[in-house]
């Protein structure tokens, strides 16, 4: 079994709730996921507006 890892470090003054779901999207965008694959972030993540750009499939 294989993980990868992805870090980015980024500027302190930036929203988690902008920055969370820009990253999703743009592994999304750059590789090809299994349905089963889970995306995992704090409560930062959870707001209406993320979970809409993220999709109806989003669980």
């Amino acid at each position: 079994m294989e993980y990868l890892i992805f870090a980015r470090a980024h500027d302190g003054n930036e929203s988690d709730k902008d920055v969370l779901v820009q990253r999703i999207l743009s592994l999304q965008e750059s590789f090809t996921f299994d349905p089963d694959v889970i995306f995992m972030g704090d409560s930062a993540l959870y707001t209406d507006k993320n979970i809409n750009a993220l999709g109806p499939e989003t669980r």
